[in-house]
């Protein structure tokens, strides 16, 4: 058969996107990359797209944002801390807030994340995970969500610009929509 002579990564290129559910896109830079982002998530983002990228790059670095769309009536707050450069296990602390209104489908969230991130080869394969606490209100279906899941994931960076990740999102699996059991690779 056709299928067999393939090589393996056709296969994976191919079918992964038709198969996974990763989590929504949130930020400028990784709206902007796509799902490719999951690969050189070197900023804050780390926290919420690829743990593993918080030792990529060492780093102590403090950020927060603001964002609204007009279209979804969404507001989002995010503050973060990456610190990377004075151990050699980076830590990164999130805490998100979204508000989205569109008609009658009012959706609050709080969602604070701890994530760990330890360079195996350092400069080239990281491990990381994080773990998040989800308060999450849907006021039309009236349903409320209160857990704790966690993320994983892994970073190979071997040099002449390429870079590949493997996450897992909410591996400890709850019964929201908000946070479903899925993943990324890019």
């Amino acid at each position: 058969m056709w299928l067999q002579r393939l090589p393996w990564w056709v296969i994976l290129v191919v079918l992964v996107p038709a198969v996974l559910r990763a989590q929504e896109l949130r930020g400028t830079r990784p709206l902007g990359m796509g799902h490719a982002y999951r690969s050189i998530s070197t900023g804050n983002e780390s926290i919420y797209y690829n743990p593993a990228g918080i030792t990529a790059i060492p780093r102590y670095s403090p950020e927060f944002h603001y964002a609204f769309n007009p279209d979804r009536a969404l507001h989002e707050f995010d503050l973060s801390l990456v610190d990377s450069l004075t151990n050699a296990v980076g830590v990164g602390l999130g805490y998100n807030f979204s508000n989205r209104e569109p008609g009658d489908e009012t959706v609050r969230g709080h969602r604070a994340t701890v994530a760990i991130s330890y360079p195996i080869v350092h400069g080239m394969f990281h491990l990381g995970t994080g773990f998040k606490y989800l308060n999450i209100a849907h006021a039309l279906t009236g349903t409320f969500v209160n857990a704790l899941t966690a993320d994983a994931g892994l970073m190979l960076t071997p040099g002449l610009g390429l870079s590949f990740a493997v996450v897992g999102y909410n591996v400890i699996p709850i019964t929201t929509s908000e946070a479903p059991l899925s993943m990324a690779v890019a």
